[in-house]
């Protein structure tokens, strides 16, 4: 008997060993498929989201193209969804350029609810009205660098060119006493309130057609932007 219990347990010892092996290597398995498809899952969400974002944002482009309409069209030219392509596959997108013989208005539209304040010169919060805080990069910042973009197309020109506006809808509570922040009621007011002008009818005519050979807008290309930044966690 006593032989017969070492055979069994000589046997019995390997079997059990490649049994928790086979068990472990399928929950290894089952976890990496589980992580696999919780970062899936969260980069699902994330493009979600970043769509979202960029619907809300389009609308408060809307809303401030229609406002841009308003303003005399002999005395200012409008270009909405400004799109400049480049070579390395990067793009820049600017809501709104009006130019006008005091010069290019650079408007960047931010279509956020609740109230917005100035962190530091890099980082603005946005507080919802359900008491939630978001981090966002300034938009001041944000548009400054358009602006420097925009600067090497005209180089020399460019001196005094471009005034900066950032608007947010009426209902959002700007904490912030930048003076290029304003809300969407008063885009035309902050724009008409510019009137030295440095531009002839003629020049402002020109950059407005050099503008335009610029814009690379139209649906391809604006899919191709929207996919680069869903992708991208930019938006």
């Amino acid at each position: 008997m006593k032989f017969s219990y070492v055979i069994i347990a000589t046997i019995s010892i390997p079997a059990v060993a490649y049994f928790l092996s086979c068990f472990s290597l399928k929950k290894t398995i089952k976890n990496i498929k589980e992580r696999k498809n919780k970062r899936k899952a969260e980069n699902v969400k994330e493009s979600n989201v970043c769509l979202s974002k960029i619907e809300k944002g389009s609308l408060g482009e809307k809303i401030i193209a229609k406002k841009l309409t308003m303003l005399d069209p002999k005395e200012y030219k409008v270009i909405n969804n400004f799109l400049l392509l480049f070579k390395n596959g990067t793009s820049v997108q600017i809501d709104h350029l009006v130019i006008s013989r005091s010069g290019i208005f650079v408007i960047e539209t931010k279509n956020f609810s609740g109230a917005v304040d100035k962190l530091n010169d890099d980082w603005w919060v946005q507080t919802t009205d359900r008491n939630k805080s978001y981090k966002f990069y300034s938009p001041v910042k944000q548009n400054f660098g358009h602006i420097k973009t925009l600067e090497n197309i005209f180089n020399n020109d460019s001196k005094d060119l471009f005034h900066s506006i950032v608007v947010f809808p009426d209902t959002t509570h700007i904490e912030t006493a930048d003076r290029r922040v304003t809300h969407f009621s008063n885009i035309i007011c902050e724009i008409e309130k510019f009137d030295k002008h440095i531009l002839n009818y003629n020049k402002m005519n020109e950059l407005y057609e050099t503008l335009r050979t610029y814009n690379m807008n139209n649906d391809s290309n604006q899919q191709k932007h929207i996919d680069r930044l869903s992708a991208s966690g930019i938006c």
